[in-house]
């Protein structure tokens, strides 16, 4: 679209899914040469986080001021839905049908985490409207009830229940640039009817340590009795996150590199195990919930199930191991996925 000539706006549900957007798109232009500037809106609270997030790239983030300043707007920018509300990106009232939104399209990444009222505010801004995101991955949290498909997100609303994107709703990517072959063997299996492939390159994908270098693993810890706290898989986790760091990884999309805490996403699905966890490895790792982590990527993902067995889980097996939820988790590693876990949790899975 930039190549073509198009002013591009993204949105997501996060800073952080906005700003691993615009990397890759700074990044392919780079490859194809083009000089077209890529910006995040940021805030005097974002600033900080946004730009350490495009460090790596060419990609800028700057404060409103600063993107009034410019001698010319940016080719891409992206923001929250509270960037695109601003008066700023209101048309002109003498403005033509053909010219009255400020962008060609409105890109909106992680859909299925974007409600139909935020993009209803920001669909103004644009005259076409492009949704990617994964309905097979967690949707909005519900804060409220909603008439009718009104509290669904704006990907829910399209796909209405289908696992794969039928063609008269949309295009299926039915190629994984993340993932090596054997995860998404695995998560094409389990989640997209087994119509997920791996790029080709991405054969190459793996950590080079003692253990298994790509795909995923389960590494079982026996414990009993815990359910939103688990200081076993705490420790095992500790433990192998010391094994992995400084250890090489190879990859065919972003380059190889050596692993260190940027590299090691962590997942859990209680915050009482986030907290132990973050006390535990510090800057060792990225740790957050499953949540808070959809849209992002590492080379290594690790994902802690905490509790013991079925009837100690909050919730229970239906939060716990819900389909969604396990799909985030596993599918964040360009390299190697662990699962850390009690076997005890297979008890009655049929």
């Amino acid at each position: 679209l930039v190549t073509a000539g198009r002013r591009v706006a993204v949105s997501s549900n996060t800073n952080e899914a906005i700003c691993n957007l615009l990397n890759r798109t700074q990044l392919r232009l780079d490859d194809c040469g083009n000089q077209a500037l890529v910006v995040k809106a940021a805030t005097t609270t974002s600033l900080k986080a946004d730009q350490d997030a495009l460090a790596d790239t060419a990609a800028q983030a700057l404060l409103e001021k600063q993107l009034l300043a410019l001698p010319a707007p940016p080719a891409v920018l992206g923001g929250t839905v509270y960037t695109f509300v601003k008066e700023a990106y209101d048309a002109p009232p003498s403005a033509s049908p053909s010219s009255s939104a400020p962008f060609d399209w409105l890109v909106i990444d992680e859909a299925g985490q974007v409600s139909l009222s935020n993009l209803l505010y920001m669909s103004r801004v644009a005259r076409n409207i492009l949704l990617v995101g994964d309905q097979q991955q967690l949707s909005q949290p519900s804060r409220a009830k909603h008439p009718g498909d009104s509290g669904l997100s704006c990907l829910d609303y399209v796909m209405q229940h289908h696992p794969v994107v039928p063609r008269d709703r949309g295009v299926f990517l039915a190629t994984s640039w993340r993932m090596p072959p054997p995860l998404t063997a695995v998560v094409s299996e389990l989640f997209y009817e087994g119509k997920l492939q791996a790029a080709a390159d991405n054969h190459v994908n793996r950590v080079l340590w003692d253990g298994q270098e790509q795909g995923l693993v389960f590494e079982p810890v026996e414990h009993s009795g815990n359910s939103t706290f688990c200081q076993e898989e705490v420790e095992h986790i500790a433990a192998l996150v010391d094994q992995l760091l400084g250890k090489p990884y190879r990859r065919a999309q972003g380059g190889d590199g050596v692993l260190s805490g940027r590299d090691i996403l962590i997942t859990a699905p209680y915050n009482l195990q986030v907290n132990a966890l973050r006390k535990r490895l510090g800057d060792r790792a990225r740790v957050g919930t499953v949540d808070k982590f959809q849209g992002q990527e590492a080379p290594v993902a690790i994902h802690s199930l905490t509790a013991s067995d079925g009837d100690s889980a909050p919730r229970g097996l239906e939060f716990l191991l819900a389909p969604n939820r396990i799909n985030v988790a596993i599918s964040r590693a360009q390299c190697l996925s662990i699962v850390v876990g009690s076997p005890m949790l297979a008890t009655g899975i049929t």
